[in-house]
């Protein structure tokens, strides 16, 4: 045990101890001096349009702000992550307004900013940084022009940082960035043990502690459920997380922590070489050919041949830790992936030159697989509005997005037209919107549903079986043949999952996207996946204009099932709001 690889056995009492900054120095320079994936990433010349220029010794630091204008070409900053809170009034803290600007532009003490900025000054000046971004103090917090402005160029001011500071244990400005800590709590068990009476004690570790257990220090941190804190990740090239318990490190070649200093994903053997070890992790890590890196938490990456396919693939992987999210301010929801979008679109224009229009979260290059989102639990709709009902952006929860599309031929388009556009609330259309329309031109059926899916048998809440089929204006009942396959084996009848818990009507119309076919292990035959949307209709019959209120999923037992069906239903153009 004495020899396993990529493990700590002895913690510091706190987060702050000089064997926690030797490792945190390993990290940040092994990075930006070795990590050929990683690289310089700054683009020439860029500053934020604020920065907080800082200077100064153990004994005395000093800050003032200043324009990026006015910085030396080739200084270093840093940016920080961090949590408000909520414990301090927000007229009570120091931010920056027209009435604070002349203030903050003065030379003055360290000593009158919140713990969690004076930690953040300490670190950046510890990597020669001498300028720190911090939302609160370089953009004007009572200009709503201002904050939309800077928000949309929350991509070059994360990418084009040194080190992106992570601020992972405070709930508050005033928690700071170290904390004290009881290191028979964090690291690893050892216990010793005799193999028989005779035998002296030998020492033996928790076997899953050496890749598991990390994460019971990682998840309760407060700052993982801000949803602004995703493309505050994804974006800089290196991400230094201070937790309560350990801190934590993420760049494109390696994520590790206090416990497991080299790698986080250290389930080879033991007696593996350290050169095997590590092409190990770069592998797990590397970002070719994806866009953004592996984050510690979320789930690995999936890999498709075509890179232009990769970056759909990847954006649908991101939106699912993205959902998981929260935001203060609910009309944050695509603001706060508005730095990602941008990255995608340039990621897209290299691949394949054009306009590539995003829609309120959706690409429309691949507008028809984005339709079909679907949510994971008892999920809300915000009071205002936010997005249309077609984009994931209309809810607030978890959402299940597609992730590896099929080839063409194991697919059928259910739709003959798919088209959307959206109304900006400014010029940036990866920002907010204030209203936008799909146009669909395909089959659609009423569907009546049954009670709502007892929880022991769906594990969504909000799940109601589809008890018949009807035509929309004659309301013939329209029945799909038995799902059955050859060996006997039933595939259940059509399942609608609503978006919000609140809105679960007995009666909608449906129409479908797609069906998708899979081989079944047992027989090897191929089922089609039925997706379809699940609309009420918003005013008179004769509009055609309906709403989405959820997902409808079925299993059909061949192709030619899901069209003999489907064709007894009317075709018609209608528009989704």
């Amino acid at each position: 045990m004495n020899n396993t690889p990529n493990l700590t056995f002895e913690l510091e009492s706190s987060t702050n101890g000089p064997n926690t900054r030797k490792l945190v120095k390993k990290w940040v320079d092994g990075c930006s001096e070795h990590h050929q994936h990683c690289g310089n990433t700054r683009e020439p010349g860029f500053f934020p349009t604020r920065l907080i220029a800082i200077q100064g010794n153990n004994q005395h630091k000093t800050f003032r702000l200043i324009k990026g204008t006015t910085c030396t070409p080739g200084s270093l900053y840093c940016t920080l992550s961090h949590c408000w809170g909520s414990h301090k009034p927000v007229e009570n803290k120091l931010r920056l307004l027209q009435t604070t600007a002349d203030q903050l532009a003065q030379e003055q003490s360290i000593d009158v900013l919140p713990r969690t900025f004076r930690d953040a000054i300490e670190v950046a000046l510890r990597f020669g940084a001498n300028l720190l971004w911090i939302d609160s103090l370089c953009i004007y917090q009572d200009s709503a022009d201002d904050w939309r402005a800077e928000a949309a160029t929350m991509q070059q001011v994360y990418k084009n940082s040194h080190l992106s500071i992570s601020a992972l244990g405070a709930e508050d400005d005033d928690a700071g960035l170290f904390f004290d800590r009881d290191p028979a709590q964090v690291g690893l068990t050892v216990v010793l043990l005799k193999s028989s009476q005779d035998d002296s004690p030998r020492p033996y570790r928790f076997e899953l502690e050496k890749g598991w257990a990390w994460r019971l220090s990682w998840s309760p941190e407060p700052i993982i459920s801000r949803g602004w804190v995703v493309q505050e990740r994804l974006l800089p090239a290196r991400v230094l997380h201070f937790g309560s318990k350990q801190v934590f490190w993420e760049c494109r070649e390696q994520n590790a922590c206090e416990v497991h200093p080299e790698t986080v994903y250290c389930s080879q053997r033991d007696d593996e070489s350290d050169e095997a070890r590590r092409l190990r992790a770069i592998e797990r890590s590397n970002w070719k050919p994806h866009l953004w890196k592996q984050l510690l938490d979320a789930p690995d990456r999936r890999s498709v041949e075509d890179p232009y396919l990769q970056l759909f693939v990847d954006w649908n992987a991101i939106l699912h830790t993205y959902s998981e999210a929260k935001l203060t301010v609910p009309t944050d929801k695509l603001v706060a992936l508005s730095g990602l979008a941008k990255d995608m679109k340039q990621a897209l224009d290299v691949i394949r030159p054009g306009n590539h229009r995003y829609l309120a979260g959706l690409w429309e290059e691949q507008l028809r697989e984005g339709l079909c989102w679907s949510v994971n639990d008892r999920e809300t709709r915000p009071s205002g509005y936010r997005a249309p009902s077609w984009s994931f952006a209309a809810i607030d929860g978890r959402t299940t997005f597609p992730m590896i599309p099929p080839a063409e031929q194991h697919q059928m388009w259910m739709v003959d037209e798919c088209s959307a556009s959206t109304e900006l609330l400014g010029t940036d259309d990866t920002a907010e919107v204030s209203g936008g329309e799909l146009t669909l031109r395909g089959r659609i059926g009423c569907v009546y549903l049954g009670d709502v899916i007892p929880t022991g048998i769906s594990a969504h809440p909000t799940s109601r079986i589809v008890h018949h089929w009807c035509h929309p204006v004659s309301q013939q009942q329209i029945e799909p043949e038995p799902g059955k396959l050859s060996n006997g084996r039933s595939l259940g009848p059509a399942r609608v999952m609503f978006d919000a818990f609140a809105e679960m009507p007995d009666e909608a119309f449906c129409v479908p996207i797609q069906a998708r076919s899979y081989a079944t292990k047992a027989s090897e035959e191929s089922t089609y996946a039925l997706s379809a949307l699940v609309l009420l209709r918003v005013g008179s019959s004769d509009a055609r204009v309906y709403r989405r209120v959820g997902f409808l999923s079925q299993m059909f037992a061949s192709g030619a099932e899901v069209e003999r069906f489907f064709g007894a239903f009317p075709r018609e153009k209608l528009v989704v709001i």
